[in-house]
């Protein structure tokens, strides 16, 4: 494993925010502004001198239940800056999932917006946790901000994972790690500089919207057009978007590069209206895509995809690089200099990663507490072919990956037999046309409940967020089991 200067996310944001100044940062779509550099360094200050006055301090863990926006991935940097330790929810958060979150700290602060679940706003306040409204933060660049000192302890950050075992935990990540990780995988690509312009979608309760369109654009100076989170409304204005910023690096999961060939009509016709040239790159990430669809969308509109392959816990394991001529189906580029792995003699291994950017541990119940092993095991089945290339044959764990979102099909159940009446269920994956994997669920009611899948479909939407909703519920009147009266899948 090669040495690498580890960078300090604090020095490091003040630097490159004073050398591109008033070169844009964000462009916020939703809101129609432009931010500077010059703005995100001093909004990182107002932010901090906000916080202060509600007196939360470092010892706070903060909370957020917000929609993506410019002002989310900024009150993100500040909180990395002041070294805060940070958790972010989507909007829609039950609050089953709230009250999990809630556990990891003695003193927790909300952060809600508009677009925040009322549901959940009702019960922050009946229950009289500390919040607040991330709009009351007032931005006003001709009333410069004296800078306020930052500690020495870095910013954490606290994310959900569905970790080896299929079983929700929720992990610690140090900001300098993450940080260090990016400009290393930035250094990678040529494409990846201070002209480079990147689309965010990605959701930003996970790391897709903070780190990989986030965090790794602005390590290189790039701009960043923050607009909202994907969804199949997302398809029918991709392109407008991309021509009007003049976007020329994507970064795509295979769910939207599958529904972009499905759409590939409006490119075309965007094409010929704005008349520039066409994005340099594609990164693709969350999950593999099969070399057929790479190659159709590389034809069709004309961008090179580079696959990148990690997970929460280690960030980037591998990816293909543009001086890479190597291809087959389910590789997923070649094995990172800084990746460290054990694995046995067998061709098909348990791939276990350990490298200096990885997670801090699990937490068990307090962030005080956490878990973590010398080495990671991913729970994905791997071959390393000769050219340093890996090869993913198949996973360990019962996950769906859908939509570039990563769910464990043991939460879903738990969930399902919670609902009273619910004897017992089994969730299972099918194929998608759209998002290539989903799932649902069998279930069986106890005699004298009878519940049809309606009323079970109903209870378990009122409980859970959406993105883990099940196609559909399906009755079963028994269940074919083991010996060991285990549910057979």
């Amino acid at each position: 494993m090669e040495k690498y200067k580890k960078y300090k996310f604090k020095t490091d944001i003040e630097k490159i925010c004073k050398k591109h100044n008033d070169k844009v940062c964000i462009f916020d779509e939703i809101n129609n502004k432009k931010i500077s550099y010059k703005d995100i360094l001093e909004n990182i200050f107002h932010i901090r001198a906000y916080l202060q006055k509600k007196k939360i301090t470092n010892n706070d863990c903060i909370i957020s239940c917000i929609e993506n926006s410019a002002i989310n991935f900024q009150f993100f940097l500040s909180l990395m800056y002041y070294g805060y330790t940070y958790s972010p929810l989507t909007p829609d958060t039950t609050i089953k999932e709230l009250n999990k979150a809630l556990k990891i700290s003695s003193n927790v602060f909300v952060l809600i917006s508009d677009g925040t679940n009322q549901s959940l706003v009702d019960y922050l306040k009946k229950k009289k946790i500390n919040k607040t409204k991330i709009n009351q933060v007032k931005f006003n660049s001709n009333n410069r901000i004296k800078k306020i000192k930052a500690c020495n302890q870095a910013g954490k950050l606290v994310l959900n994972s569905s970790g080896t075992t299929g079983e929700p935990k929720k992990i610690l990540i140090e900001i300098d790690k993450l940080w260090t990780n990016g400009k290393l995988f930035s250094n990678l690509y040529t494409f990846i500089n201070k002209e480079s312009i990147f689309l965010n979608f990605l959701p930003m309760s996970y790391l897709g919207g903070l780190f990989n369109l986030g965090l790794i654009p602005i390590s290189s100076g790039s701009s960043i057009v923050i607009t909202k989170q994907f969804s199949g409304q997302t398809f029918l204005n991709f392109w407008s978007l991309v021509f009007k910023y003049k976007i020329n690096v994507l970064w795509l999961v295979p769910t939207i590069v599958k529904g972009l060939l499905r759409f590939s009509e409006n490119f075309e016709n965007y094409k010929k209206m704005f008349q520039i040239p066409i994005p340099k790159a594609c990164l693709l990430g969350t999950a593999p895509i099969d070399l057929k669809t790479k190659k159709k969308f590389e034809k069709i509109f004309g961008i090179k995809i580079y696959e990148n392959y990690g997970t929460s816990e280690t960030t980037f394991i591998s990816a293909e690089l543009e001086n890479q001529s190597f291809r087959s189906n389910n590789t997923v580029g070649k094995l990172l200099p800084w990746i460290k792995i054990k694995k046995d003699n067998k061709k098909n291994f348990n791939l276990k990663v350990k490298n200096k950017f990885q997670f801090e541990g699990y937490i068990t119940e307090k962030i005080s507490n956490i878990k973590n092993n010398d080495y990671f095991e991913t729970g994905d089945i791997c071959q390393l072919l000769k050219s340093k290339n890996i090869k993913i044959v198949d996973r360990v764990r019962r996950i769906v990956k859908r939509g570039g979102l990563m769910i464990p099909l043991k939460l879903i159940e738990n969930h399902t037999n919670s609902i009273d009446g619910v004897e017992e269920s089994i969730a299972q994956k099918i194929k998608h046309e759209f998002y290539g994997e989903s799932f649902e669920v069998y279930y069986k009611h106890f005699e004298d409940m009878p519940l049809t899948s309606e009323e079970v479909e109903n209870i378990y939407r009122e409980n859970f967020s959406k993105n883990y909703w099940p196609e559909k519920f399906i009755e079963v009147n028994k269940f074919k089991k083991t010996i060991s009266q285990k549910i057979k899948i």
